[in-house]
């Protein structure tokens, strides 16, 4: 018997997180148009639109992965981004764990979400949209550094009741990062279409 309460756990994404994220992202624009949401990216896969299209999330990928590890080294543990080297993005992916028990004893777990973070907005968003560069004009001006959420999917090929409260772990863990840092402001950046639903 499964049990209706899976526990969810977030961790720093791993280089071998990739198809799952790939297929989540998929997952989603199957999703999307369910919801009155198909123009928010479109109709095709992203494991159909070559990997250049990939690229952002490709870099965001490896350098959390080497951010994590520079962590581990002794006199960094408190470090959020690897600041030595200019070859990484100042990017992390987290990705949410389910785990759910059967049998009374045996745990099975599954990646069920993600989301990627960054100090900075993303430079192509603010060229494509006047509305969106007066948001950034407006984080800009502000003092202090800032978290900038900038990616949030689910696995919705994972059974509802499995990813439910995903989301919210990861953002949990987004502001506890925040704290821990010093950190004034978190953004999270939302598809403005289908009448501000996302917004909402």
């Amino acid at each position: 018997m499964v049990s209706s309460s899976p526990t969810i756990t977030v961790r720093d994404g791993t280089l071998s997180d990739g198809d799952f994220i790939l297929g989540a992202f998929d997952s989603a624009i199957t999703y999307l148009p369910t919801i009155g949401s198909a123009d928010q990216w479109g109709p095709q896969l992203f494991s159909q639109r070559g990997a250049a299209s990939f690229d952002p999330m490709t870099a965001v990928v490896k350098s959390s992965a080497v951010h994590t590890e520079h962590q581990s080294t002794p006199g960094h543990e408190g470090d959020l981004y690897d600041l030595s080297r200019d070859d990484l993005v100042h990017a992390r992916c987290l990705i949410a764990d389910s785990a759910v028990e059967q049998d009374g004893d045996k745990k099975t777990t599954q990646p069920v979400a993600t989301l990627c973070f960054q100090d900075f907005i993303p430079p192509h968003l603010i060229g494509n949209n006047a509305e969106f560069r007066a948001c950034a004009d407006a984080i800009h001006a502000k003092d202090g550094s800032f978290i900038y959420v900038w990616a949030l999917v689910s696995d919705f090929n994972v059974d509802a009741a499995r990813r439910k409260g995903a989301g919210g772990a990861l953002l949990t863990e987004v502001k506890s990062i925040a704290r821990k840092h010093g950190i004034p402001w978190i953004y999270l950046d939302c598809w403005t279409g289908n009448e501000r639903k996302l917004v909402q």
